[in-house]
């Protein structure tokens, strides 16, 4: 808590596993519906070898990808959900046959890659599921690169011809600010009215 100072709480777990995240949920439930649940977290494409968790799935694959999807669904849906994604899923590319990478060469790069594309399908399929809820779910491309707050581009997610969500992307020259970076899940997380018309601009 030292990290953040005036939060009303915290909850602990290890989302590289699926009973940690059982537990996680748990937390989350106990603490009453959430305002908005942001899925930030994840790791890199540096891993230089593939990593198995205890639950025998690809270290990229239990973090990036089946951790949002497990919390997702299983805490009580919360007013807006926003999910963390790359410009890097563009080069998704995915193996439906060989998710866990268990045949082919490890590649950290299209790992990452077809992670952070799962993200952005994640996003689409609950709006479509969950639409009285997330008319605000976004995924968001993490980027430390916006010049300005509003210097946005974005693809929208429709179902039945109705915006439900926004795939966003800052654009500008990289500043290295922690604070402009951390802008986008700050605004799509607490915008009022219609978010994804007002985010995705």
């Amino acid at each position: 808590m030292v990290a953040a100072p005036g939060a009303a709480g915290a909850l602990a777990g290890d989302l590289s596993s699926i009973d940690q995240m059982r537990s996680v949920a748990r937390q989350a439930n106990e603490s009453g519906r959430f305002d908005a649940v942001i899925h930030n977290a994840g790791v890199g494409f540096r891993e230089p070898r593939k990593i198995t968790t205890a639950d025998g799935l690809s270290h990229v694959f239990a973090i990036n990808v089946l951790a949002p999807y497990l919390l997702t669904a299983m805490i009580t849906p919360p007013r807006r959900l926003v999910y963390l994604s790359s410009g890097m899923h563009r080069g998704g590319s995915p193996d439906l046959a060989d998710l866990q990478w268990e045949r082919r060469s490890w590649s950290p790069a299209q790992a990452y890659s077809d992670s952070k594309l799962f993200d952005v399908v994640l996003a689409f399929a609950l709006a479509r599921r969950w639409p009285q809820v997330l008319s605000g779910a976004h995924a968001v491309w993490a980027d430390m690169r916006p010049r300005r707050r509003a210097n946005w581009r974005a693809g929208d997610i429709r179902t039945g011809g109705r915006r439900r969500a926004a795939v966003s992307q800052p654009a500008g020259r990289r500043t290295g600010s922690p604070e402009i970076a951390a802008w986008p899940r700050f605004r799509l997380g607490t915008a009022r009215g219609r978010p994804a018309r007002a985010l995705a601009r």
